[in-house]
Order: structure tokens, then sequence, then C-alpha cells
């Protein structure tokens, strides 16, 4: 695992499964964990099979040093955790890491949302999910000796043994709208899933949308609707599809409108800073549950 990101609206990337994975959606098409990993491991690689849990990095929030260190983490940006060759036991096994690295915030964006809701609104899966905190204690002792971040762990499983909620309160689901239609397809399944926090992934924004239904709860004030942030953001490398400004436009102003935290990641170009982050003369990096309080 490695803390150091490009993706500004996280601190660090952990990656527990393996760089594989399958497009499913328009937004896919220039997939940049795509382009990544065939350049790293070969032309083809990233859909030459399903993705694997590494069962062994599962530890890596207390082992590696970046990784303890960072705050908001976005789970698995090579491959998707709801992929449906990934099986329930070792999804439940992911939300168990999350569970026990509780003074981190996780970020999980998924296309696979029905796979996503059913998952996290199922009590087999939030009952397996708790008992793989005895899977990780296990891993935590299969030592020679307990070392310090060893001893770490062990005391963070406890605490969310102890302290157990559902849905876990830090960890943020989201799904990627940036298209009408996928915007219309996968955002019902969001809003019906268990989550502390819920966002919409809106990169590569591809079309205008209109969010308002999802965005503001009827008759409640604004902020209290099924949304809590919004991503937006154009796309980046060779063969990107230009961002049409008053898309994002539209975004922020229906955000603002209901009092939805809006991060505006990108224009994109050849290279993911080659359009720089500004809309209007103006960096909107807000978040839903900002750190100490203070937004960005």
């Amino acid at each position: 695992m490695a803390a150091i990101t490009a993706i500004d609206w996280t601190d660090a990337t952990p990656n527990p499964i393996t760089h594989r994975c399958t497009k499913i959606a328009p937004e896919c098409a220039n997939c940049y964990a795509e382009t990544i990993t065939n350049r790293w491991e070969g032309r083809g690689a990233f859909t030459s099979g399903p993705p694997r849990l590494k069962p062994h990095k599962l530890a890596d929030p207390w082992r590696d040093k970046g990784m303890r260190e960072a705050y908001r983490k976005f789970l698995a940006s090579m491959s998707d955790p709801f992929h449906i060759r990934l099986s329930f036991d070792d999804q439940a096994l992911l939300f168990a890491m999350m569970a026990a690295d509780r003074a981190s915030v996780y970020q999980v964006p998924t296309k696979r949302a029905a796979i996503m809701c059913r998952r996290l609104s199922s009590p087999d899966f939030e009952r397996r999910a708790r008992e793989h905190l005895g899977t990780l204690e296990q891993m935590a002792r299969d030592a020679r000796r307990i070392t310090p971040w060893r001893q770490a762990m062990l005391e963070d499983i406890a605490a969310a043994r102890a302290g157990w909620t559902w849905p876990l309160p830090n960890v943020w689901i989201g799904v990627s709208a940036g298209t009408r239609d996928t915007a219309r397809r996968y955002i019902p399944w969001l809003v019906r899933a268990p989550a502390a926090t819920r966002f919409l992934s809106c990169e590569p924004l591809l079309e205008e949308l209109s969010l308002e239904q999802w965005l503001s709860a009827s008759g409640q004030p604004p902020g209290t609707g099924l949304i809590h942030w919004v991503i937006a953001g154009g796309e980046s490398g060779s063969g990107h599809r230009p961002l049409d400004l008053d898309h994002a436009r539209a975004l922020r102003d229906q955000c603002q409108s209901h009092s939805v935290p809006f991060w505006f990641k990108q224009v994109g170009g050849l290279t993911h800073n080659a359009g720089g982050d500004e809309l209007d003369g103006r960096r909107w990096k807000q978040l839903p549950v900002p750190r100490e309080g203070v937004l960005v």
C-alpha cells in the first residue's frame, strides 16, 4: 500500500484487492486503473481475470507507516470492492478491516450498486463482518512476538468489537454517476443502502445531471437529503473526453441550493492537472464530514 496519491479528495489508496476489474459503464471507457495496471503488468492484465482479495494486505492500516498516518482512505482504487466475482466472505473481511481501523474514514465508491445495497442491507453480511474481527485478530497474533503495530491492531479490533455499530460510522459509501443513465440506475440503490455517509462520484462527468430528488428530503431543511457529498470532475489521459464546464456548474449550483458539499476535482486534459482544478475562478473542495469541523 502507498499513502501517496494524486487523488485530491483522499489521503491514501489502500488496495487489498488485486488490480483486476471489468468495464460495465460509459465512465469506464478510459479507466485510469486499467492504464496503470497494464503499464505495470503488461497489455490486457487488468481484464485478464477476476479481482481477488490479498489477505496479507488487510494488516497494512497498522503495518504500513504511510497508511497509519492517512486519515481519509479510498478503498480499492484499482478495482471495485463489490465486484460480482469477489465473494461475500471476502467483502465482509474488508468491512471488518474498516471497522477495526475506526480512527480513519474509508471512502468506498462502486459501480456495482445493487450488490453493494444487498450486502449492506443483509443482517448476515453485518454478522459475518463482525465475526471476521476474529480473523483479523488471529492475523495480528500470528507472529513470534507482538510488535507495536500488532498490539495497536489488537487494541483497535477489541475497541471495534466492544463498540460495534452498523452501518459503520467511519465508512462513506458512494456510486458512480457520470451520465444520466448511470445516475438513474445506481443512485436508487445507494439511497436505500444503510450508510453513515453517502456520496456520488460524478467523474468523469459526461452529461448534465439533475440530482434534485436525491439532494433534498421532502419537507426537510437543506442538507438533510439522501446524498451527503458530490464529487465531480473531468477525464485525463490520452483519448480523454472533454468536460463541459456548464455541466459542472449545474451540478455545483444544485449542491449549493441544497447545502450539499461539492468537491470539484479537476477540469481534466492530457494530464490530471492540465486544466487545473478551478471552477469559475474558485477551488471547490468541500467535505461532508470535515475533520475537526472545518471545510477545506
